[in-house]
């Protein structure tokens, strides 16, 4: 049975908190035991065009709560799509795969964008209007017992919170009348619609568009403008106010942007918010620290202020223009150099945060599975290396240095981490001329490269000794080599008799023969055959990693010796 089925079937408390997930005593507590006055913390936080808005916060029990009737609810309206019982290509906002991105796409290259804003858009629904939909709404036709638990759950003093998981769900649902009546009055007259939570946007490529979307003040400049008297009507007609001093038209010949994204021929970040957090890219790296322009409350008014930074807004800031990018045409030159542009900025910073400016040393290796050995020796040999780690009474491994993670994901594929020695080469040659630069008192702690010591790793070796200057042989043989002043690089020992080594080889042989579901460990692409071998990640992971214990990692010895000998002789 589908979920919204079952939805639809259920009659009762109990039978609602079995969908949620839920014991119906545990749903009844929050609802009814836990005071109103305790429910929610309320605070304030400033709004980018000035003011303040009020968040209320729910407690973690009724948090849970709501998200997982969030969760329930946007399973329903997908269901619904799936079927093609209910289609909503003009909501963008709080829709599962729809985004800021997806709702300025609908508006670019147009003649006249307009942009509305509805008045108190949470406040404006209140208890009765959720539940009544819940119950009126063909879709759903919810049982009124289910239908006013529902809403108890979402409501606060008889008002959709800001701050709430599912009041996101909620509103879009009770905003389905305004949203077709909008479509309609638009569709007429030749315009786009769209809605983004609380963001109208209008939009068309009619050379003379009709003044039923929008129209000049009486009395005023070319510049100011207000909802045609037809479209408020129709907004206030579903429950709704326009909020006046919000509303704009943009000509082509202006910027035109659409929930902060600019819109006139692609959608794309505004050029003044690239130069600014490329600004602060530059100031963190070469000073140590940023200030971020922003408003702030004081005294019971906004004001805009500068305050330092941190890694994490800088970060959202960096993460928020790539998606832009990523999700725009690159077909277009212009464009193309922006998003070359901000990539460089945005490894810049990764260079800085994961590698320069860190709490602890950083280990880099060739790929994913060799952090899972490290981390296994590491929980049995911790007393042998305490400036490596060490493990509490309970058992669990505390790390005194980090393993960097390369994933795969955007922040490594970045800076070259992608595994492999090529990418290692790759990623030490960017990161030397990136660190030139770096104000020196980030720099406290090493980064340690652990390599492979085999042909692969040749041209890393050639790149330590054209870059030292060093007049010996660099061929793996040492412990580790100083690439920089506070960057190592720590070969695999070579174990006796052999003349190349990768990490695994510093396993005893009788567990990499270890039959594991009928296969065997075979490392390398070349010759691997699934039907009779398993790979290094499930070697890592269901071999090695489980049984740690059991395991002698006496052949790790060596290379973490040379770790904890570089970690010594860096320490700050």
């Amino acid at each position: 049975m589908s979920k919204l089925e079952s939805l639809r079937k259920a009659s009762t408390l109990h039978d609602l908190a079995r969908l949620l997930g839920f014991k119906a005593k545990a749903l009844a507590y929050v609802l009814y035991v836990i005071p109103e006055a305790k429910k929610y913390t309320e605070y304030k936080i400033p709004k980018r065009s000035g003011g303040a808005r009020t968040i209320q916060a729910p407690v973690a029990e009724l948090k849970l709560l709501q998200r997982r009737t969030s969760n329930l609810l946007q399973d329903c309206i997908g269901e619904l799509a799936d079927k093609g019982q209910r289609s909503d290509p003009f909501v963008h906002g709080f829709r599962r795969h729809r985004s800021i991105i997806t709702n300025a796409s609908r508006h670019r290259n147009r003649r006249l964008v307009v942009n509305l804003d509805i008045s108190d858009f949470f406040g404006s629904i209140n208890f009765g209007r959720v539940r009544g939909l819940l119950i009126k709404d063909d879709a759903f036709s919810l049982n009124p017992s289910v239908a006013t638990v529902i809403a108890q759950i979402a409501c606060h003093e008889n008002a959709l919170p800001q701050g709430s998981p599912c009041s996101p769900v909620l509103a879009n649902l009770v905003a389905r009348p305004l949203d077709l009546r909008l479509l309609a009055h638009a569709k007429r007259r030749g315009f786009v619609y769209t809605r983004y939570a609380d963001d109208i946007t209008f939009s068309t490529r009619l050379k003379n568009p009709p003044a039923a979307i929008v129209q000049h003040k009486p009395g005023t400049g070319l510049h100011a403008w207000e909802a045609a008297p037809t479209l408020v009507r129709a907004i206030e007609k579903s429950g709704f106010s326009v909020n006046a001093s919000k509303t704009r038209a943009q000509y082509r010949d202006s910027r035109q942007d659409v929930t902060g994204l600019v819109v006139n021929r692609r959608v794309n970040v505004p050029r003044e918010y690239r130069r600014q957090v490329r600004a602060m890219v530059h100031r963190l790296t070469t000073t140590g620290a940023f200030e971020i322009r922003k408003n702030v409350l004081a005294a019971g008014s906004t004001t805009l202020r500068a305050i330092p930074g941190n890694f994490e807004e800088l970060q959202g800031m960096l993460g928020y223009i790539a998606s832009i990018d990523a999700a725009a045409e690159h077909n277009r030159k212009d464009n193309a150099i922006a998003a070359r542009s901000q990539r460089e900025t945005y490894r810049r910073f990764l260079f800085y945060r994961e590698f320069f400016c860190v709490d602890r040393p950083v280990i880099v290796c060739e790929g994913k599975t060799d952090n899972v050995y490290l981390r296994s020796a590491l929980r049995k040999l911790a007393p042998l290396f305490p400036s490596l780690a060490s493990v509490t009474a309970s058992g669990e491994l505390r790390m005194n240095v980090r393993l960097y993670k390369a994933d795969g994901k955007k922040t490594s594929s970045l800076m070259g981490l992608t595994g492999g020695a090529a990418p290692l080469l790759a990623f030490l040659r960017e990161y030397r001329k990136a660190s030139e630069t770096f104000v020196s008192k980030g720099n406290r702690f090493p980064l340690i490269v652990v390599v492979d010591n085999d042909g692969a790793s040749k041209d890393i070796f050639s790149f330590i000794k054209k870059i030292t200057g060093s007049h010996k042989m660099i061929d793996g043989s040492e412990p580790y080599y100083r690439l920089m002043p506070m960057v190592f690089v720590v070969p695999i020992p070579k174990p006796p008799s052999s003349t190349t080594a990768a990490i695994e080889s510093l396993f005893d042989s009788s567990l990499l023969s270890t039959i594991h579901k009928g296969k065997i460990f075979h490392g390398s692409d070349k010759g691997f055959d699934e039907d009779k071998h398993y790979t290094k990640s499930v070697f890592a992971k269901e071999v090695v990693e489980p049984h740690f214990d059991k395991i002698n990692f006496d052949g790790f010895k060596p290379l973490l010796d040379a770790i904890s000998e570089v970690v010594g002789l860096s320490s700050p």
